[in-house]
């Protein structure tokens, strides 16, 4: 799924529209990428001699895909939103010129709440993990 498709399952656009795809979405699961261009809002004062993207966008990217994965999983009224996250680690710096592959496991479903465990890899290494709760408001 590309991003006009992820487009269909969230409501956020232009410069906070992160996900470039979902590749892989299954019952309990989804998987989905976003290469840092570089030319990101978020990269221009934060450490402006060697950026970084911020753990706040790390988050904000797992969230997107958890919130698309509820998109995806049902039909229901309202809008996915980031109602919690809990645990959060970040281990490794994401530079620009890397892709982003951004995972997801369901660990509780009960329709107008998902929580997942989240996680961003930067060529199969864990850069930053959360335990987020999408709810539909």
């Amino acid at each position: 799924m590309d991003k006009l498709y992820v487009k269909d399952l969230i409501p956020h656009r232009n410069s906070m529209l992160l996900l470039d795809e979902i590749y892989n979405i299954e019952k309990n699961y989804a998987e989905g990428l976003y290469k840092i261009r570089g030319n990101e809002f978020f990269l221009d004062g934060h450490y402006p001699t060697k950026k970084i993207v911020p753990g706040a966008i790390l988050c904000e990217i797992m969230a997107q895909l958890a919130a698309a994965f509820v998109g995806y999983t049902r039909k229901i009224d309202g809008m996915p939103i980031l109602a919690e996250i809990k645990n959060a680690k970040f281990k490794k710096l994401v530079l620009p010129e890397e892709t982003m592959v951004i995972k997801m496991n369901v660990i509780k479903d009960s329709f107008r709440v998902l929580r997942a465990d989240c996680a961003v890899y930067v060529e199969d290494t864990l850069a930053a993990c959360a335990e987020l709760t999408i709810a539909i408001k």
